[in-house]
């Protein structure tokens, strides 16, 4: 999935995603919103997954609607050695674990290097 978004082939993952969604945004939207989140990130040098949230919504929700959701967090470092968060969402669904978003969001603080022992 994130490979798409790398390759600026964000339209693939809406040709995938929930029915809701689709309903919630265009396809055009959608893959334009990915591009202006990722594009300044430039290419990425290093990418480490960092989390998983898993989360469901109950019957009384409407937007999202029910269901269990997901959520992987990774940080990358850019060629231009800026660090930054990367976030996919997906929605659980009877075929498998549906793409609803990326989010990228470049870190106020970066990680501290790793020291060497002397």
């Amino acid at each position: 999935t994130v490979r798409l978004v790398d390759s600026d082939d964000a339209g693939k993952l809406w040709d995938r995603a929930p029915v809701f969604l689709k309903q919630t945004k265009t396809r055009d939207t959608f893959v334009d919103e990915i591009r202006k989140l990722r594009a300044p990130l430039g290419t990425v040098m290093t990418r480490e997954w960092v989390n998983v949230s898993r989360f469901t919504y109950s019957e009384n929700s409407t937007m999202p609607p029910p269901g269990m959701y997901a959520t992987v967090d990774f940080d990358i470092k850019a060629g231009d050695g800026r660090v930054a968060r990367e976030k996919l969402s997906f929605r659980q669904e009877p075929d498998g674990w549906l793409p609803l978003g990326y989010v990228a969001s470049e870190l106020l603080t970066q990680r501290a290097p790793r020291q060497t022992a002397r």
